[in-house]
């Protein structure tokens, strides 16, 4: 019986690929036996609209290309409760894979996520700095000072 692995979003955001531990039948499951999820909750379905297998691995294509910053998971239910050939099922001798209840997904996507918002400004106690919040985390890497301008009271200060 070919047992679950893992499973991540392709780069492109496109698919959610599941790994099983040995060679699959290229017959499989239909798109229906399948539900992912995704969104920044992570509770959007995400509609399954085709299924190929290739070697041990099983790539669902989703209808709405999945972000970086979305919660994804995924769901398996077997279609019968015997050996069939409409199921995730090895090559030989055709037994099928188990039903794979709600299961997170590993996001490999690179399809940028919804933008950061400012949220508000305030100063350090001793004056010395400007500290912006944003609703995100923000990458470690930021524009230069030059990118900055700032006043207080009508005069430019450096940054």
């Amino acid at each position: 019986m070919p047992s679950f692995v893992s499973a991540a979003t392709s780069q492109d955001g496109t698919k959610v690929v599941l790994t099983y531990d040995e060679a699959l039948s290229t017959r499989t499951a239909p798109a229906t036996s399948f539900t992912v999820t995704s969104g920044v909750g992570g509770n959007d379905v995400n509609v399954v609209s085709a299924v190929n297998v290739a070697g041990s691995t099983v790539e669902l294509t989703v209808s709405n290309n999945i972000k970086n910053d979305e919660t994804v998971k995924v769901q398996y239910t077997d279609p019968s409760g015997s050996d069939d050939a409409d199921a995730i099922q090895n090559s030989t001798p055709g037994t099928d894979a188990a039903s794979l209840g709600t299961t997170s997904v590993t996001n490999n996507s690179t399809m940028p996520g919804s933008t950061p918002m400012y949220v508000e400004a305030t100063t350090s106690t001793d004056g010395t700095k400007i500290i912006l919040t944003y609703n995100k985390a923000l990458s470690s890497t930021t524009a230069p000072a030059s990118a900055f301008t700032v006043t207080t009271g009508g005069s430019a200060n450096s940054v």
